[in-house]
């Protein structure tokens, strides 16, 4: 069957490829089977039961603190057997009729647990390139559309913009049928999603009811784990707020000033006021450490 949207997702310029859909029915399980399975409930009782399956993969196989997942566990038990066939009820989610609250906790969750299973189903990308294909192409089929990474976290969460990989579009083409379900930016959601980087905001579950705080708590505890450079009078930024600065403002200026907003440590609240106060405005950012965010 061919799914609706793109189906190439675009790494770089113009290399495209082809998407891959993880969601597939399991051996043994007919797609038909799956989608009486998915109809049978609402999309929202579709997606609270993914919820409850990625709720036990995390408890079993997650960090405490949402810092690392054991993969090699978690890809051979029967709780990851659970999710496989949950995921693949997906396909018959009607988006529209999710609330936006509902929606954005949707892909916040979805994008999370795609990450997790596409390294334990595809591998785990080493170089840069590498890393750019496997956004562009590990998807879900969700209602009958081919959802890959950059589709759900450009396109749905960031109200279509372009990557922060270099020459690249909006994901969803202005013709795309996916475009309505896009959601308004809310930069928050930069500290909800895992792309499985030890750098990367921990991996957390959320939910529609509560989310607006559930976000706040995300993004404090985030930009109040970034450190002081040596001398202790700048807050070294993830380089999340340099690939996305036009989230945050655009502006060093600006970037610092959202930032500011949410620190709460009095050391690294004085540190920022110091770096606004200078003209002009300079941000300072630490190295990004790509290693896989594994369970020690």
């Amino acid at each position: 069957m061919r799914l609706a949207g793109a189906a190439k997702g675009q790494v770089l310029g113009p290399l495209w490829l082809s998407k891959r859909i993880l969601n597939k029915p399991q051996p043994g399980t007919t797609e038909d089977a799956a989608a009486a399975a998915a109809t049978a409930d609402s999309s929202s009782a579709v997606a609270q039961n993914m919820n409850s399956s990625t709720k036990t993969l995390y408890t079993s196989f997650l960090a405490e603190d949402g810092s690392g997942v054991d993969y090699a566990s978690l890809a051979a038990s029967p709780e990851y057997a659970q999710y496989l066939r949950q995921a693949a009820t997906l396909s018959a989610v009607n988006l529209s009729d999710m609330p936006p609250a509902e929606r954005k906790a949707f892909f916040l969750n979805t994008y999370n647990a795609l990450v997790i299973h596409a390294f334990v189903a595809i591998g785990t990308p080493r170089w840069l390139l590498g890393r750019l294909a496997f956004y562009a192409t590990a998807a879900y089929d969700i209602g009958g559309a081919a959802w890959c990474l950059n589709d759900i976290e450009n396109g749905a969460l960031r109200g279509n913009r372009r990557s922060a990989a270099p020459f690249t579009g909006p994901p969803l083409a202005r013709d795309d049928a996916r475009l309505p379900l896009c959601l308004e930016l809310d930069p928050r959601i930069h500290f909800a999603l895992n792309c499985g980087a030890l750098s990367c905001p921990p991996i957390r579950h959320y939910s529609a009811e509560g989310l607006d705080a559930q976000l706040d708590l995300a993004t404090r505890a985030f930009v109040n784990g970034m450190a002081l450079n040596d001398a202790g009078d700048a807050l070294l930024l993830s380089q999340i707020f340099r690939w996305y600065a036009a989230d945050f403002g655009g502006s060093d200026a600006e970037v610092l000033a959202w930032i500011r907003q949410y620190v709460t440590a009095p050391a690294k609240a004085a540190a920022l006021d110091k770096q606004l106060s200078r003209a002009p405005v300079v941000c300072a950012y630490e190295a990004y450490d790509w290693s896989l965010n594994q369970k020690k």
